[in-house]
């Protein structure tokens, strides 16, 4: 007698600590365009592809940054918790409930706003936006949809006329981008530099650890 058993496997690919050791690369290189400028090693022409360059580093930290928030949350909603186990390791139930409301998750505007929405459902504490990492968070979560929304509009330099975001951007009074053509306003030029690179992976990776803390199946970052 001949048995013939079938089976089949599913692999969970995790997109966001490749955007999260990705970004810090480009801060990496963001420095050091910065500490070239900053010591006069470009020529005229050589200044300005530099610039071009690093204003396009830091941006696109950034928006990884987000999509590293983004992708995480998505995982877990479909995956389950603890899916970085393996199938011993998920939370069955947990993840079979999440997929319940997969499309009320994904219709959530907001990206901290979906995060609090999966802890709410798993009846455990959600993210204060008031007070870090969640505020934070909602920061670079501004900052991302900033950039890609861009509304170019005519101010002075520096306009003190800002949004409340780009204050609290202000705030941290972060080293700005040493590039010439960054010196006419504060966003999206002067603030984009390497140090606000290095702010928005920062708080993204003590978001999502927190995040993953509050689920209690461990980090897969880790």
């Amino acid at each position: 007698m001949t048995i013939k058993a079938r089976g089949s496997m599913s692999v969970t690919y995790d997109m966001a600590p490749q955007f999260l050791a990705a970004s810090n690369l480009f801060i990496e290189e963001a420095l050091q365009l910065e500490s070239n400028c900053r010591n006069g090693m470009y020529t005229g022409e050589e200044e300005a592809t530099a610039e071009v360059k690093h204003k396009g580093l830091v941006t696109a930290v950034i928006l990884q940054c987000c999509a590293a928030m983004e992708t995480s949350l998505y995982t877990v909603s479909v995956a389950g918790p603890g899916w970085h186990h393996g199938s011993n390791g998920v939370a069955v139930e947990d993840r079979e409930y999440l997929k319940l409301f997969a499309s009320d998750i994904d219709d959530k505007r907001g990206t901290i706003e979906k995060f609090n929405m999966v802890l709410n459902l798993l009846k455990l504490e959600p993210f204060d936006l008031g007070r870090n990492p969640g505020q934070d968070a909602s920061l670079v979560v501004k900052l991302r949809n900033s950039l890609i929304h861009y509304k170019p509009k005519a101010c002075a330099p520096f306009d003190p006329s800002e949004e409340e975001w780009v204050g609290k951007l202000r705030s941290y009074k972060l080293r700005l981008s040493p590039f010439p053509g960054a010196k006419a306003i504060y966003f999206p030029s002067a603030a984009l530099s390497a140090d606000l690179g290095r702010l928005s992976l920062n708080v993204t990776r003590a978001f999502l650890d927190e995040f993953f803390k509050r689920l209690g199946r461990g980090s897969p970052f880790n």
